[in-house]
């Protein structure tokens, strides 16, 4: 995804990443690792991002490319792994995968305009509409034989 960023993207993008910090989910990914509190942290992480961080990287324009933002998000999930291990060794880990489906979900959805997001919201009911259709024509069938 090597879109340039807009003013519209911002915004999806600023929805997204505001829904994540709002989301209990992502307690742990919301404020930047005290090293006090987890003294190796740094150790093992040599690329950390936190959403706040991504929240004052948006607020500054700082994204060129929706590509360059979905990095440092999936960025968070990947430190968490890293650091904690993945969902069957650690809740963090647990959390992370949940926090990274979800966000694959809401940033597939991201459109360049307003245009195409209508355009995709008009397809997405023509396409069910189809598959109706043809399941319709398939139960005629039925009751004709």
């Amino acid at each position: 995804m090597d879109v340039h960023m807009n003013e519209y993207i911002y915004k999806q993008c600023n929805n997204i990443t505001n829904y994540f910090i709002g989301w209990g989910m992502c307690i742990y990914f919301v404020e930047k690792v005290k090293k006090e509190e987890l003294p190796d942290y740094y150790d093992v992480i040599s690329h950390p991002m936190w959403l706040r961080k991504i929240k004052l990287k948006l607020d500054n324009k700082e994204y060129k490319t929706l590509q360059s933002y979905i990095d440092d998000m999936n960025l968070i999930w990947k430190n968490a792994i890293k650091y904690n291990g993945d969902a069957d060794a650690s809740t963090v880990g647990l959390m992370a995968r949940i926090a990274e489906y979800r966000f694959n979900q809401k940033v597939n959805k991201i459109s360049a305009t307003p245009q195409e997001r209508y355009l995709k919201k008009v397809i997405k009911i023509v396409n069910a509409i189809n598959e109706n259709s043809k399941r319709f024509e398939i139960e005629i069938e039925d009751r004709k034989s």
